[in-house]
Order: C-alpha cells, then sequence, then structure tokens
C-alpha cells in the first residue's frame, strides 16, 4: 500500500524531471527532481500562508 502511494506521489515529478533533463538518468535527473519536490512543496505551503495573511488583514478593525 505504501509503494502505490510513493508511486502516486513521485511519478509526476519523476516523469516531469525525466522530460525536463531529456531522459537523463543520475545526478542531474535527481537534481531536478529535488528542486521540484523542493518548489512543489514551498507553493503548497506559501499559498495558504498567503491566503491567511490576506484575510487577516481585512478582519482587523479600523
Amino acid at each position: 500500500m505504501l509503494e502505490d502511494l510513493a508511486k502516486v506521489l513521485v511519478g509526476p515529478i519523476d516523469s516531469l524531471a525525466g522530460f525536463l533533463t531529456f531522459g537523463s538518468t543520475g545526478p542531474l535527473r535527481l537534481l531536478v527532481g529535488f528542486l521540484l519536490t523542493v518548489f512543489f512543496g514551498l507553493f503548497l505551503y506559501w499559498v495558504p500562508a498567503a491566503m491567511v495573511k490576506i484575510r487577516q488583514r481585512r478582519l482587523v478593525p479600523l
């Protein structure tokens, strides 16, 4: 079951890394995959945090 979850989570990033590195196997593909993972992780953190911050600004009484 954990293997299926890993395939679902890693599969799209791995295929995108393979596309961006023109099918390269090795350190370049690992580096691109790692950078994509970090970017998507930060994006998933930053978007809700920014939305909460904007909402808090609007709720502050004048």
